[in-house]
C-alpha cells in the first residue's frame, strides 16, 4: 500500500512538472521590443556603431513624420485644411526633416508628379483611419474626388534625384 501511494506521488509530481515545463516551453515571448544598443554588445566595432546611430536617428524621423502625417490627416478628417494644403505641408516637412521618404515615394510609382504621389499617400492614411475621426465616409469621398481634380504643373524644384 506504501509503495502504491508513494508511485501515485511521485508521478503526480512528475507529471506537474512536466506540464509546468511544456507551458513554460510553448509560451509566447513576452510582450514588448527588448532593445540592446551596439554599444552595448561586446565586440561592437565603430562602423557597426555608427550605423547603430544613423539607424536610430532615422527611425526617430519616421516616426516624428508619422506624427505630423496623423495631425495632417485630423485636420483633414475636420475638413479644415485641403488635400493640396496637406501634400504642400507634407512635401516641405519632408525636405526640411524628413528626405528619405521623399526618395520612397518618387521611386514607388512612376508618371505622377511628387506631390500628387504624397497627396495619394494621404489620402490612403485618411482612408484608413476616418474611422478614428467620426467615420464619415463623405469626407473620404470629398478627398478622393479632390485627389482625382489635383494638378500639379512639372517643376524642377520638387524632382528628387534617387541617393
Amino acid at each position: 500500500m506504501f509503495v502504491r501511494c508513494l508511485t501515485t506521488i511521485i508521478v503526480s509530481f512528475v507529471l506537474i512538472a512536466g506540464v509546468q515545463w511544456y507551458r513554460g516551453w510553448s509560451a509566447p515571448p513576452a510582450p514588448g521590443i527588448v532593445r540592446v544598443r551596439v554599444d552595448q554588445l561586446l565586440g561592437a566595432t565603430e562602423e557597426m556603431r555608427q550605423t547603430w546611430r544613423e539607424m536610430e536617428e532615422q527611425e526617430q524621423r519616421r516616426d516624428a513624420f508619422m506624427r505630423f502625417e496623423a495631425r495632417i490627416v485630423h485636420e483633414m478628417a475636420l475638413e479644415e485644411i485641403s488635400l493640396r494644403d496637406a501634400a504642400e505641408r507634407s512635401f516641405y516637412y519632408c525636405l526640411q526633416h524628413y528626405p528619405e521618404h521623399l526618395v520612397n515615394v518618387n521611386n514607388a510609382e512612376r508618371g505622377l508628379h511628387l506631390k500628387t504621389k504624397l497627396a495619394k499617400n494621404i489620402v490612403g492614411a485618411l482612408e484608413a483611419h476616418h474611422e478614428d475621426f467620426g467615420g464619415d465616409p463623405a469626407v473620404v469621398d470629398h478627398f478622393r474626388c479632390e485627389l482625382a481634380a489635383l494638378t500639379y504643373e512639372p517643376d524642377a524644384g520638387t524632382s528628387i534625384a534617387p541617393q
